[in-house]
């Protein structure tokens, strides 16, 4: 006779153990992770594209982290999105992943943390100190941590002076930034930086970026301000409307400075900042420790401590400027 005990008990052992269940992912410890990228495609985050997201998703595989096998990925994108950064916390948190690794957008970062106190997120950004995301560098005391894009309070003093070599008669340095940013630590610090060098800041700033005529607008307020050259921070709008940027400084021959590499590779004169795809390789081991238990608040935030510098001299020719030899000897990359 058969027992039906014995045959319902095998058959609610089969659901548990069966492929796809929670019971088996627990078990094969399968995680989920949600990935937040600023204005690009979610197909952008993947091995072989973006150089950024390449390493990141590399440096995983390379710990033992294999997409369907042990590892889910819900890829997000704030392309497309009213805003570009607050309006996507609120569903990512929803969809209740086991971490959060966002790119490094203060808004962005700021929505998410405003969303959930509980979920890990792993980003790398500007100084998460100053922008007031941890209590310290060595603690950071949330739910967040990862790496820190500036290397102290030299740095923005670093780019200016590069610059001042460069342009030595540029005295007014037009600063591109998101208006309601303007009093930020970030804007201070370079504030700051200016002043020693005997230069004035000139915020020329943006309200909606993704605005096609909106960079026409700034550029054209550097001009009736009588701007000499352009300093752009380290922000995900910069990189993202990296053409319109560069085409506007260019119509008006103004030299500029940037924190990415692909706007001097672009045609602007030179970019001097952080290495962010071995910052994003880096960010895997932050993923890989939360992952297996560590406490986020307990993980000391890593600063920056590879950077490149990119000198355009096509572009350096067109506007009647030479690079000092040292600093073309110091380069990483120089584009001919």
């Amino acid at each position: 006779m058969i027992n039906h005990r014995v045959l319902v008990l095998a058959f609610c052992m089969t659901l548990l153990i069966a492929p796809g269940s929670s019971f088996a992912q627990q078990a094969k410890g399968v995680h989920r992770i949600a990935i937040i990228a600023g204005g690009v495609p979610v197909a952008s985050i993947a091995e072989g594209k973006i150089p950024r997201w390449s390493a990141l998703l590399k440096g995983l595989r390379q710990l033992g982290y294999v997409e369907g096998d042990n590892l889910i990925v819900d890829r997000w994108s704030t392309k497309d999105r009213k805003d570009l950064n607050t309006d996507i916390a609120t569903p990512v948190v929803a969809s209740r992943p086991d971490l959060i690794f966002a790119q490094g957008s203060a808004p962005l970062l700021k929505a998410l943390l405003a969303a959930t106190k509980t979920i890990p997120i792993v980003t790398v950004v500007y100084d998460p100190v100053i922008l007031g995301f941890a209590v310290s560098l060595a603690r950071p005391g949330g739910n967040l941590t990862g790496l820190s894009t500036d290397a102290g309070a030299g740095t923005d003093g670093k780019r200016l002076g590069l610059l001042h070599e460069v342009v030595p008669s540029a005295r007014r340095l037009g600063y591109l930034h998101r208006r309601a940013q303007w009093g930020e630590a970030l804007a201070a610090a370079a504030r700051n930086g200016a002043q020693k060098l005997g230069i004035t800041l000139v915020p020329t700033l943006s309200f909606r970026p993704e605005l096609e005529g909106e960079y026409v607008r700034i550029f054209d307020a550097m001009v009736e301000e009588n701007v000499d050259a352009i300093l752009a921070p380290p922000t995900p709008e910069t990189a993202i409307f990296k053409s319109r940027i560069v085409k506007q400084a260019a119509l008006r021959r103004l030299p500029s400075i940037y924190c990415q590499p692909q706007l001097a590779r672009a045609g602007g004169l030179m970019s001097y900042g952080p290495d962010i795809p071995v910052l994003y390789r880096r960010a895997g081991s932050y993923i890989d420790r939360i992952l297996r238990g560590a406490d986020p608040a307990s993980l000391p935030i890593e600063q920056a401590s590879v950077f490149r510098m990119v000198l355009n001299l096509k572009t350096a020719k067109a506007l009647g400027l030479t690079f000092p030899r040292h600093l073309l000897l110091r380069a990483d990359e120089v584009i001919y």
